[in-house]
């Protein structure tokens, strides 16, 4: 069985290790038969950007401006390569138009909604870039 588990801010992949190996030893308790091997494959870092950092305080203002209702700030289930940016210490922060089907074979972004993100983001970028 080969299965993938996300890590949330302040999780490990020890700590994901941990609790996968306490469930397959409770799997197999009292059972000579049952075997199995716990050990990640691979691992990303999550990631997790403050409300107060500057980066989503210019966006939000941007998007505001653009939107005329502020955004609502979430979190998200999926990775992305945010994480490997804030990583090295580029601000950073997920923004983008609404839409469904990720990676599916219909995946769509409202029209309206690009545009949209298009201004916040020229505008994003012409303040960092002031």
């Amino acid at each position: 069985l080969q299965a993938e588990r996300r890590t949330i801010p302040g999780e490990t992949v020890a700590i994901v290790e941990r609790e996968l190996r306490e469930l397959v030893d409770n799997a197999g308790a009292g059972d000579d038969d049952f075997s199995a091997e716990v050990r990640a494959l691979a691992s990303r870092e999550p990631f997790e950007v403050a409300e107060g950092e500057a980066i989503v305080q210019m966006v939000r203002r941007r998007a505001t401006h653009v939107l005329g209702a502020e955004p609502e700030i979430v979190g998200v289930p999926f990775w992305a390569d945010s994480a490997l940016l804030a990583g090295v210490g580029i601000p950073t922060v997920l923004f983008g138009p609404r839409g469904e089907g990720a990676h599916a074979e219909v995946e769509w972004v409202g029209i309206a909604d690009l545009e949209s993100c298009v201004e916040i983001y020229l505008a994003v970028a012409a303040e960092l870039c002031s």
